[in-house]
């Protein structure tokens, strides 16, 4: 998670994501609202690589807009006039504001705000949540925190933390993250892309995208333990048909 002060820009466990299913080819626009987790290692392009890879036939676009807590997009006129276009197939919000020694606790009004002004539009919204820092045993903490926003604001939570947990299982030596421990490697932007690919177009999608950095098994075993992260907090449904 980023860390400022005593705040980590982060940030449940879900009963039920509504994931995106497309009937036929069209243009899937994408918005992203986040800090340097959404930003860092180029991971809205791998969401829209693994989706360019799954034989849908979706077009793909993405945009991001960057601030360093979900709160303060509230006060952007600029962004809010984005979300009430109406014009997104997705919004995607990162950046709660969360206690890096869990003993605080921080207003997440605003960030609610902005929430409901996305469902408000009419696009279906979406929270990112992070992944633990290294050595952190906070996956819990996380998704408590977006639940809240979840639950007061209606959007629905991707679980990218249950993600980095079921990869960890699987392989305690992963090199999830970057040397700072907060920020992710390449290899965690993938695994969190993967993550927020199941999250948004469902569980069933088969993309084989495998960026230069991984060997494509590698890369097949991280979407499968992204798929896992995801089914395991969830019941899915399609919510776009």
């Amino acid at each position: 998670m980023a860390v400022q002060s005593d705040i980590h820009y982060d940030g449940v466990v879900l009963s039920l994501i509504p994931f995106v299913v497309l009937s036929s080819p069209k243009e899937f626009r994408v918005l992203f609202l986040g800090n340097s987790h959404t930003a860092a290692n180029n991971l809205t392009q791998l969401v829209k690589s693994l989706s360019d890879s799954d034989g849908s036939g979706r077009i793909v676009t993405v945009k991001v807009e960057f601030a360093p807590l979900l709160n303060d997009f509230a006060n952007i006129p600029k962004v809010r006039e984005e979300i009430r276009t109406g014009a997104w197939s997705a919004i995607v919000l990162q950046g709660a504001a969360m206690s890096s020694s869990h003993q605080y606790s921080y207003s997440q009004e605003r960030g609610i705000s902005v929430a409901k002004l996305a469902i408000s539009s009419g696009s279906p919204t979406y929270l990112f949540a992070e992944w633990p820092r290294r050595g952190w045993d906070e996956t819990g903490y996380i998704l408590g925190i977006y639940s809240k926003i979840a639950k007061a604001s209606g959007a629905t939570i991707i679980p990218v933390p249950r993600c980095w947990d079921v990869a960890l299982r699987h392989d305690s030596k992963l090199d999830l993250w970057s040397p700072d421990g907060n920020h992710s490697s390449p290899t965690g932007a993938y695994l969190a892309a993967c993550g927020i690919y199941y999250g948004l177009f469902g569980t069933k999608g088969n993309p084989t995208y495998t960026p230069t950095y991984l060997t494509a098994a590698t890369a097949k075993t991280l979407r499968s333990w992204a798929r896992e992260g995801i089914v395991g907090s969830t019941q899915t449904k399609a919510a776009h048909t």
